[in-house]
């Protein structure tokens, strides 16, 4: 959806550049102006004249969680806090912990805490103990659904990401932490990282903040500097040693979260990946990657895949190799100044660089990977995540909270409410080894045009599950919504091949055909509970084809009727169940003109 797509939704005004197009700048609203010109952002300061940043809360666990705040040079602090019930009960505090260490840096740690609970907390600065009101956060689920936010690329100076953090907080309520991909402020600068906690107040007033670093944590805002910085104010925010690790992960219900260090600051070229810095980072993500989880989520700030380059980020390479290895569920970026989603061999790649910064356009005819499914520029906003693990998915939604008329404007145009730009639902196991699924021979994903024949079959190796009986699956995500088999044919909508025990199984062909441009991903699966819904736990192959036009001259109709006459009662050995031939995708959804062809 182009920009001027998106304000005919929202009824907003104006135009402006598109993910494709460019439009001329329009007038802004004489109000807006005047707020950008007289308002002052709020500060506290300590006895020093030093500002407070409010407190934010990381590391959170099952059990515990890290308070922090930046107070005066000489400070330290109490923390105050009790579960919310307790505290809504009793209308006030059940403990009170003390800070250890004497900085304006301040990290107090938390123990002892209960699952999936939420809390209330106060910091009461040894200077000014009335500087901060009560805040809240929630600590981990063992189990079960939950949401979080990701963004990336605040550039805070640049005076828009305090529209996507109060849109977050205004709007959000059950979200339980958010995954930032890094550039929180332009350089590495105390008072250049104020306006990113000042901001974001309201958003970290009520959210824990997981971290990855991005280039622009190294640079220097001395001028005429050209040498890389230490990174100070990340490794002072978020209490990281002077040479810790700047890769790390969690797990939240049984999911995994893993945060990797791809701005390398021996790169010559503005921080950028180097093969070295992934290739060292390999190991120790391949041994996260075998551990039996029931999903995986990797953030790093450069993304491998993005619009303007067709192929990937070379020096990445060894982590795309494993992320493909292991399947994991989806992967998140930043540093790209814009949204995007790319389907990588069934894979969601999420750039996400669109929190603040200014923006990158994304202009018509450049290059771009062929696994680019969409994306937008010029309109702020962050990506909202629920995680279902019980049914096996997660569902992502990119919202868009305002919009520029250029790339570097600090006069945004708020959308209200939020308009939910992007949304995806796609599964968190990774693919089982007991079905298979190929397209025209291949396990990996393809790319083909529409003037080539596809072949799609599937497979079935049960093994220990011999003889169980389970629900049957052939599905189809495509452009025009997913399709299932079904005894009689290929229909809309996600619906059941059969129930009938698990047995070993041929590669048979479950479709055979031409099909118009576009992203499809083919799946078989079989899931154990024969109850006629899908349902864990489910056993799953899928793969990915990627159709491009064929600008030669051929026919002007898409589909060749596959083969008729196929029968999945023989074909997967269910003879005594079913009696139906089924008929491929017909007409009612393939054979139609093409559109971008005469008559």
């Amino acid at each position: 959806m182009s920009n001027a797509e998106l304000r005919k939704k929202t009824g907003m005004r104006g135009q402006s550049k598109s993910n494709l197009l460019s439009g001329k700048q329009c007038g802004y609203l004489l109000v807006l102006i005047f707020f950008c010109l007289f308002a002052v952002m709020p500060s506290i300061t300590g006895a020093d004249n030093v500002a407070y940043w409010a407190p934010w809360v990381t590391k959170t666990t099952t059990n515990s969680a890290a308070i922090n705040w930046l107070g005066v040079s000489l400070g330290s602090g109490t923390v105050d806090y009790a579960t919310s019930s307790y505290y809504n009960e009793h209308q006030s505090f059940e403990k009170t912990i003390a800070s250890q260490i004497t900085g304006s840096y301040q990290h107090v740690p938390l123990t002892d805490l209960e699952p999936n609970t939420s809390y209330i907390y106060r910091v009461r600065p040894s200077d000014n103990a009335d500087a901060f009101s009560n805040r809240t956060f929630r600590t981990m689920p063992v189990s079960g659904p939950f949401t979080f936010i990701v963004i990336s690329d605040a550039h805070a100076q640049d005076k828009r990401f305090k529209y996507v953090a109060d849109a977050i907080a205004a709007n959000e309520t059950d979200a339980l932490f958010i995954l930032d991909g890094g550039d929180y402020a332009n350089y590495d600068d105390e008072s250049l990282w104020t306006p990113f906690f000042q901001d974001g107040d309201g958003m970290l007033a009520k959210f824990p903040l997981f971290t990855a670093i991005g280039n622009h944590e190294y640079h220097d805002p001395t001028s005429g500097a050209t040498e890389p910085t230490a990174a100070v104010q990340y490794h002072s925010s978020f209490n990281i040693p002077t040479n810790g690790a700047l890769n790390y992960f969690f797990d939240c219900s049984g999911i995994r979260f893993i945060i990797l260090n791809s701005p390398d600051p021996n790169s010559a070229n503005d921080e950028n990946p180097s093969l070295a810095l992934s290739q060292s980072q390999a190991p120790w993500l391949e041994s996260l990657l075998k551990k039996s989880m029931l999903g995986v989520f990797t953030i790093h700030h450069h993304p491998i895949w993005h619009y303007g380059k067709a192929t990937s980020d070379s020096a990445l390479q060894p982590w795309e190799t494993l992320y493909h290895q292991y399947h994991i569920s989806a992967n998140f970026a930043g540093h790209i100044h814009n949204y995007e989603r790319l389907s990588v061999q069934g894979i969601p790649y999420f750039v996400i660089g669109n929190a603040g910064g200014k923006f990158a356009d994304l202009t018509a005819g450049d290059a771009y990977p062929v696994w680019y499914v969409k994306g937008i520029t010029m309109s702020l906003g962050y990506l909202k995540v629920t995680v279902d693990p019980a049914k096996n998915t997660a569902t992502a939604q990119e919202i868009l909270v305002g919009y520029v008329e250029t790339d570097d404007s600090e006069t945004v145009i708020p959308i209200a409410p939020p308009f939910t730009y992007d949304t995806i639902t796609f599964p968190l196991a990774s693919k089982s080894s007991i079905t298979t699924v190929l397209a025209n021979n291949q396990s990996q994903s393809i790319a083909i045009t529409d003037n080539t024949p596809l072949s799609v079959t599937a497979a079935l190796d049960p093994g220990s599950l011999s003889g169980q009986n389970a629900d049957w699956w052939v599905a189809a995500v495509t452009p025009f919504g997913p399709y299932s088999l079904t005894p009689s044919g290929w229909s809309a909508g996600i619906n059941m091949l059969a129930q009938a025990p698990l047995v070993k199984t041929s590669p048979e062909e479950v479709f055979n055909g031409y099909l118009p441009v576009g992203d499809y991903t083919f799946y078989f699966g079989v899931d154990m509970s024969p109850d006629g819904i899908l349902n864990e736990p489910l056993y799953y192959d899928g793969v990915q084809v990627h159709v491009a036009l064929d600008t030669t001259e051929h026919d002007n109709w898409v589909l060749l009727e596959p083969s008729y006459g196929w029968n999945p009662s023989l074909a997967f050995g269910l003879d005594n169940l079913l009696d139906h031939k089924w008929t491929a995708m017909g007409r009612s959804l393939y054979g139609h003109p093409r559109s971008d062809m005469g008559n």
